[in-house]
């Protein structure tokens, strides 16, 4: 019995010691590549292997490795931006954002938030965008207007996505896009049409 415990302490100590190794691996070798950053702001993002890296420059409030501070700052459910709602939640966290996410809607017409955007760059934070392809905030496919997901995947809307595109590029900072937020729920005209459509349109 005692011979047995030895190995089952043993083999224990072992196991113990390979999690170590890995965390210790993990820590030193895949965590600086995925958030690498100097006083530059300097972020590696890497695509399927940790050998095919890149730098992106990004200024934001936190220029060390840690927690980046996210949030939605409007009260109003509206998920919109602007400098008094950064503010206010920035003094109630008693934390500087490093990314601030809003809603992009299209109930007029597809266009880069720009306003909203620089409000977010001025306060050396990243702007976390969620492409909203609807005209009417609603539950029904009609609500989305020409926007449905079908119609982007045809390339109906090919024109002015692009002319999206560059003006996100015209923008000149570093931005996170969500298109069609959370559709793996029914409560928006985006997801109504199947995640065979929907991911036609992302990927268009």
């Amino acid at each position: 019995m005692t011979f047995k415990k030895k190995n089952i302490t043993m083999i224990i100590s072992i196991i113990t010691l390979v999690i170590g190794i890995l965390i210790a691996v993990t820590y030193g070798v895949v965590l600086p590549q995925i958030h690498n950053s100097n006083n530059n702001g300097i972020i590696t993002s890497f695509s399927n292997n940790l050998n095919n890296t890149r730098s992106v420059h990004i200024r934001t409030s936190l220029n060390q490795v840690g927690i980046w501070q996210s949030a939605m700052v409007d009260e109003t459910g509206y998920e919109q931006v602007n400098q008094t709602a950064i503010s206010k939640f920035e003094n109630n966290a008693g934390k500087k954002l490093a990314l601030v996410v809003f809603s992009n809607e299209w109930y007029n017409e597809i266009s880069f938030p720009s306003s909203m955007a620089n409000i977010v760059k001025q306060n050396n934070a990243v702007p976390i965008i969620r492409m909203a392809p609807w005209q009417n905030n609603g539950q029904n496919l009609s609500d989305a207007g020409p926007y449905t997901v079908s119609n982007i995947a045809m390339g109906q809307q090919d024109t002015a996505l692009k002319n999206w595109a560059k003006a996100a590029k015209t923008f000149g900072s570093p931005i996170l896009v969500d298109f069609g937020y959370e559709p793996n729920n029914d409560q928006f005209p985006w997801s109504k049409q199947g995640p065979a459509a929907y991911i036609a349109a992302s990927r268009n």
